[in-house]
């Protein structure tokens, strides 16, 4: 036990010896670097020399920061410590946001986190109130302003960094409220109205509904609110330096040096010379003259983040900017013309040393040395690579499936090419061997090609022959009655859709609801099963006509042309009507389960469609109204948006060959969404190849590019859902089908 106590402490001593030698030796390294850059080539050159008495019995580095270690310290090190930081801005919370209430009368509370610490500035609120109007925009109803010279002040400083404040206000008429705060902390003796050393601001959005019965509904929000720095989770720095990621973040910062010394070393060598003995000199030369650059990067980003208005004098931000970004660009400068001199000059890049001319009884060898122009392309070339790796790494989410096809397709071009270049170089070593070509040698070209053929049809053919396809066999699925949901009946009216003279009778499926989902949590992404068991009634052709392939439903007929289903929830939960020009579909609270229910036309399938929706809402804005395009056993397209203010799209994957159950593949807010009782909204959708997009309101809101799910075709519907409480209440006033 005393060995043990023992060892631990003397690697403690250790441990806090080589610290202590880095706070020493870091500055003196950097300094040493920064003045008198050639200095790095000759002490690395020493220092690796095996055949210099020197070295014998001394550690490597012991004057100086070994390069790798000094590049880890000055830009692993700042990135790790960036996740500790503290996180500065304001949060605002609200009492009815933690429990839900019907009362119109609403506390609200702010937490701001302040840069500053000092105890000579004063602090301010200012509250507001607007409401949210049907063209999108805001009207201000109220503002409050908390301060030490103000009538109401709830301003309670916590510590010289953190302030709270509440603010109280009754919201007497329905509707969607954005409520703000905007929290200052400002210098005494330059007056109240001027600069203030930091501004933050956080908003809630507030809807009150018509009915008083129900809850008031709050909703954290970032519209018009001013950016801060994002809320950091606390870790342990140990445990982070030991994390998988914080390895392949010190890989990536080993490429930039690497990438400039191997360029450095292939001006004067052929590829085939190139090697770890070779490039070990060069790279650890990169790493110092990178330890500068990295240092200063990450300097200017502490500074950056730690920044108030008081710093400069309350100067405009963009002088203080270009303050802050002087010594990076400076230090950018000072890197780009070392870089130039290296590649004008080799001999810096890896001299040899005293004792190695001697023994070659020769001057140290010059090398070939490249002109400034040339030197300057590659050193803006280098950089623009790097750059430009920098890039595709922080799209990658964005990029990775595209990179996944460019990948497999590019891999047999890469094969072609080394076949192609093997072919190059056996001519070149024919020519040089002053030997010809002969008949014998196109012969074997030929024999290889006849058995790439051959082997191309065994496995095309043989092994792999073409799937004929064929219906998919039907599965028995136990499906609950639709009339077991509330129903009001549906009158055979004659449809306002222009029709052909003769009509004919049209096989339909009889509506049919699936059973209720075991998830208790029913949200889009939950692996539902989406199967309605479709079971064919005919209908009379005194009811109905033969449809056209694009048209628009009024609502005025009998709707016996679709069909409905919920993928989630209980029959009893839908409530639907149909009266002459709308459709309503009402979905009810049953045991905290969520309804997801759909009404699909089943006349005609589309490749490429169109499909507009006119939608009133007649509840409150939590609700989710669906478009759906490209409908089959196989799976769907659903455009979801709630009047709430977001949307989501997602590619349903009933067959599971890509992965089973709803798949969000995009999402986000709009404006143009109106929201509260009685808002009236035209939403569209088109589906054209691998393009899917958004209309609302008639304008385009998002696009994006399916090329993971690829659903090739299938019939339009809507839905009607609730992503987080009911009741929901929706009305249809009519569902158009068009070209896109």
């Amino acid at each position: 036990m005393k060995g043990s106590i023992f060892t631990v402490l003397q690697d403690f001593e250790k441990l806090i010896y080589k610290v202590l030698m880095w706070i020493i030796l870091l500055p003196k390294t950097i300094v040493q670097i920064t003045l008198d850059p050639k200095w790095a080539p000759g002490y690395i050159t020493d220092e690796l020399d095996e055949s210099n008495p020197a070295n014998h019995g001394q550690v490597q580095f012991d004057e100086y920061m070994s390069p790798v270690i000094l590049l880890l310290v000055v830009a692993l090190l700042p990135a790790l410590g960036f996740s500790l930081l503290p996180a500065f801005g304001t949060t605002l919370i609200s009492s009815a946001g933690e429990k839900q209430t019907t009362d119109r009368f609403i506390s609200f509370g702010s937490q701001t986190e302040f840069i500053s610490s000092s105890t000579g500035l004063k602090y301010k609120h200012f509250w507001i109130v607007e409401q949210k109007q049907n063209d999108g925009g805001y009207k201000l109803l109220y503002d409050e302003l908390h301060s030490d010279y103000s009538e109401k002040n709830y301003i309670e400083i916590v510590d010289n960094n953190t302030v709270k404040d509440k603010f109280l206000y009754t919201f007497n008429d329905p509707g969607e409220y954005l409520v703000t705060v905007l929290a200052y902390k400002y210098d005494p003796d330059r007056g109240e109205d001027l600069d203030s050393v930091e501004r933050y601001s956080a908003s809630i959005a507030v809807s009150v509904p018509l009915d008083v019965a129900e809850s008031v509904v709050i909703l954290d929000t970032n519209a018009k609110t001013e950016s801060a720095p994002d809320t950091k989770t606390a870790v342990n720095f140990s445990e982070r330096v030991t994390q998988e990621d914080t390895l392949f973040l010190a890989l990536a910062l080993m490429i930039p040096p690497l990438l400039f010394a191997f360029v450095t070393q292939i001006r004067s060598r052929t590829l085939r010379d190139i090697g770890e003995n070779t490039l070990k000199e060069s790279f650890y030369v990169q790493c110092y003259y990178f330890s500068p650059l990295s240092l200063a990067i990450w300097a200017t980003y502490y500074a950056r983040y730690f920044f108030t208005a008081d710093v400069y004098g309350y100067q405009d931000f963009g002088i203080s900017l270009v303050i802050l970004l002087l010594p990076v660009l400076l230090a950018f400068l000072w890197f780009f013309r070392i870089e130039m001199q290296i590649m004008m000059d080799p001999q810096l890049d890896s001299p040899k040393t005293q004792e190695q001319a001697a023994a070659e009884s020769q001057p140290p060898e010059k090398k070939h040395e490249t002109g400034s122009l040339r030197a300057f392309l590659i050193v803006i070339g280098c950089l623009l690579l790097l750059g430009g790796g920098a890039l595709l790494i922080f799209y990658f989410p964005r990029l990775q499936d595209l990179l996944r096809l460019s990948a497999i397709r590019l891999y047999p071009v890469g094969a072609i090419g080394l076949i192609a270049g093997f072919g190059y170089a056996w001519y070149k070593r024919r020519i040089a061997e002053h030997k010809s070509i002969s008949l014998r040698n196109f012969g074997w070209v030929l024999a290889g090609s006849i058995m790439l053929i051959i082997t191309f049809v065994v496995i095309r053919y043989k092994l792999y022959p073409p799937v004929q396809l064929s219906a998919p066999p039907e599965t028995e699925v136990v499906v609950v009655p639709l009339s077991t949901a509330t129903q009001v009946t549906l009158p055979p009216v004659a449809s306002s859709t222009p029709e052909p003279p003769t009509p004919e009778p049209v096989e339909s499926p009889t509506a049919t609801l699936l059973p209720q989902n075991t998830d208790t949590s029913p949200s889009p992404e939950a692996q539902a099963t989406l199967t309605p068991q479709p079971t064919e009634t005919p209908v009379p052709a005194t009811q109905t006509l033969e449809p056209q392939q694009y048209y628009t439903e009024d609502f005025n007929g009998d709707l016996v042309n679709w069909s409905e289903f919920m993928s989630s929830g209980e029959p009893n939960m839908v409530e639907r009507h149909s009266e002459p020009g709308k459709y309503s579909v009402n979905l009810l609270q049953s045991e905290e389960k969520l309804a997801r229910y759909y009404l699909i036309n089943d006349n005609f399938t589309y490749a490429d469609v169109k499909v507009e929706a006119v939608v009133i809402n007649r509840g409150n804005n939590t609700n989710g109204v669906s478009l759906v395009c490209r409908y089959s056993d196989v799976g769907w397209y659903e455009f979801l948006i709630s009047n709430s203010g977001t949307y989501s799209i997602y590619a349903v994957d009933r067959a599971g060959i890509v992965n089973s159950g709803y798949n969000q593949i995009d999402l986000g807010t709009s404006g143009l969404i109106k929201s509260g009782p009685g808002a009236v909204n035209v939403y569209a959708i088109a589906c054209q190849g691998q393009e899917l997009s958004l209309y609302i309101n008639q304008e385009l809101v998002d696009t994006i590019t399916d090329v993971k799910f690829q659903f090739q075709e299938g019939k339009v519907g809507l839905g009607v859902s609730s992503p987080e409480k009911l009741p929901v209440k929706i009305e249809f006033d009519s569902f158009s089908v068009t070209k896109p």
